[in-house]
């Protein structure tokens, strides 16, 4: 979704958006992009091409998402393309993006490393950014290298961009500190018992974040973790 706002912030037009396993749909209600598609829908959407005048844009955080990205380039053959991933990976992995391809011989790479506070994120994610071009494009490194503008804002200001659990609710809205044993995820102030009506009555412990600060870091988090409370 990020990358796709990006696009679209730069007037680019959105071709495509392939998932690899979770689809945009219900999410997608609060974004103007189009639905996204599954790789067997893309290949018979979409055809082969020799050459596609346009950029490829991917986020990876896995293997098996590494290698969709890599075959996204290697059917459509983008002018450039344009990878995220997470810290984790590192360049020895990242280039299985290039895997069976002739890119070495015909495409320039340049990585670097990112922060997502620093291009008006609300996140703590860090990740390294992939570039790859064709040499007869012959772009500068100063074309390619964004430069840090003073985009910084906090947590708060994203939360027009996210959809409420109008199921739940929280007995209480004072922080509590971990219990022994407990791992309080960084940046976060405490935690909170929340209380979920939806198929029952379900109380989980979550994590709260201060809406002045930063929230946690997305592709890190497991998918229970992806959902915690914001202190406004």
């Amino acid at each position: 979704l990020g990358l796709g706002e990006a696009a679209i912030l730069w007037g680019a037009t959105i071709e495509c958006i392939v998932h690899f396993k979770e689809c945009n749909h219900e999410v997608n209600a609060l974004f103007n992009q189009p639905k996204s598609i599954n790789i067997a829908s893309a290949r018979t959407e979409f055809p082969q091409s020799d050459s596609w005048n346009g950029i490829l844009l991917g986020t990876v955080s896995s293997p098996g998402e590494a290698d969709l990205a890599r075959e996204l380039v290697l059917r459509w053959n983008p002018q450039v393309c344009i990878i995220t991933c997470g810290r984790k990976f590192s360049r020895r992995v990242t280039s299985r993006l290039l895997t069976g391809t002739n890119y070495r011989d015909t495409h320039r790479r340049l990585d670097f490393f990112c922060r997502h506070v620093d291009f008006g994120g609300v996140t703590a994610h860090e990740s390294t950014v992939v570039h790859f071009s064709l040499l007869e494009l012959d772009l500068e490194r100063e074309t390619i290298m964004t430069g840090l503008i003073e985009l910084r804002r906090s947590l708060q200001t994203g939360l027009d961009d996210t959809r409420g659990n109008e199921g739940s609710f929280i007995y209480n809205n004072v922080p509590e500190q971990p219990l022994p044993g407990e791992f309080l995820p960084p940046h976060a102030i405490g935690f909170v018992i929340e209380r979920n009506t939806f198929g029952g009555v379900n109380e989980i412990r979550r994590p709260v974040y201060d809406g002045s600060d930063l929230g946690p870091d997305l592709s890190r988090a497991g998918c229970s973790d992806r959902q915690f409370w914001v202190l406004a």
